[in-house]
């Protein structure tokens, strides 16, 4: 999952970045750059918040 998909994601389950951000409880510019890095284990987070958001 890159970054692209995940703002992709945001869009279709209706929550901006910054949102994603507190619900991982980190900094949106850690967010950014932990998925540029492609941190496995924040990736997972990730997933696991859109699994557990309902998609409008």
């Amino acid at each position: 999952m890159d970054l692209k998909q995940v703002k992709i994601e945001c869009l279709n389950h209706n929550i901006t970045m910054s949102e994603l951000a507190k619900k991982l409880s980190i900094s949106r510019v850690w967010l950014y750059n932990r998925i540029q890095k492609k941190d496995s284990e924040t990736i997972k987070k990730i997933q696991d918040v859109f699994k557990n958001t309902v998609a409008k």
